[in-house]
């Protein structure tokens, strides 16, 4: 009896074998995970630097009341890189934004540049909706974009004047979704 069932544990661990060696094939497992900042790693442009403040709720704000403001964000801050390889994809890199202005819409320009700090790619500009106090998303995804893995993203944004306290737009958070391969 016991060498029966032994005979029949070492079948079926041979069939799991089988079945384990079987799914091995050349797909890979996928998991996604995001890289989010909040909108405190950008800096102020040149010229820019009086017109901004940072705050621990929503990040940076365009405090001026007189002109817009240029802010510099990195989306990620770590090259999707394991030694000489690169195991990730960018699938969605992201600007979230509070437009409180009523006339001008914030906007955001996406570079890639190399690890070496050589601009490579400049994607479309992407623009707030209109004045709201919701938190919109300009994004930029790999269904409509080109993303290579050995590059550095960053993003400059022009936030409109905030005539009053209460009218001050922000950069809240940037984050990028990659996709790794197990």
């Amino acid at each position: 009896m016991l060498k029966a069932a032994s005979s029949r544990i070492g079948c079926l661990l041979g069939m799991l074998m089988v079945v384990a060696t079987a799914g091995q094939s050349n797909a890979a497992i996928l998991t996604t995970y995001s890289h989010i900042h909040g909108g405190q790693v950008c800096q102020p442009g040149q010229g820019s630097e009086s017109k901004i403040v940072y705050t621990q709720s929503e990040g940076v704000r365009n405090i001026n009341t007189t002109s817009t403001a240029t802010l510099y964000c990195p989306i990620d801050s770590v090259v999707v890189k394991s030694g000489t390889d690169f195991p990730g994809a960018y699938k969605a890199l992201r600007v979230r934004v509070l437009d409180r202005n009523t006339t001008t819409n914030i906007s955001c320009t996406l570079k890639s540049y190399t690890t070496s700090g050589i601009l490579m790619t400049t994607f479309p500009t992407r623009s707030s909706t209109g004045s709201s106090s919701s938190i919109q998303t300009l994004e930029w995804n790999s269904s409509n974009n080109t993303f290579s893995n050995n590059h550095t993203f960053r993003v400059s944004c022009t936030l409109p004047l905030g005539t009053t306290s209460t009218s001050q737009s922000t950069i809240v958070q940037v984050e990028a979704d990659i996709a790794t391969f197990q």
